[in-house]
């Protein structure tokens, strides 16, 4: 499921209000690979630090997290989506 998605473009990240619905298995997959690229990329501490930033104050709002994105890493949820995708596919094909 999560190579099937990345074959057909990744252009976000799951949503919350959909995370376990009909696509978990692809979007559980899609998250992993972005923490993969996240650690690959910018550290181990960088994925740490993003995850307890997104933590703080109660949790992120969906529409706050391209803000922390780009303030800590540079991009935005878009990009790292895609960037989730590609990194599934050299590895799955």
């Amino acid at each position: 499921m999560t190579v099937d998605a990345a074959r057909e473009g990744l252009d976000a990240m799951p949503s919350s209000s959909n995370f376990n619905g009909d696509s978990s298995a692809a979007n559980y997959g899609i998250s992993w690979y972005a923490c993969e690229f996240i650690a690959d990329t910018y550290g181990e501490d960088a994925l740490w630090r993003l995850l307890d930033t997104m933590h703080d104050d109660g949790g992120t709002s969906e529409q706050g997290q391209d803000d922390v994105l780009r303030q800590l890493l540079g991009i935005d949820s878009r990009e790292l989506a895609r960037a989730a995708g590609k990194k599934v596919l050299a590895t799955f094909g």
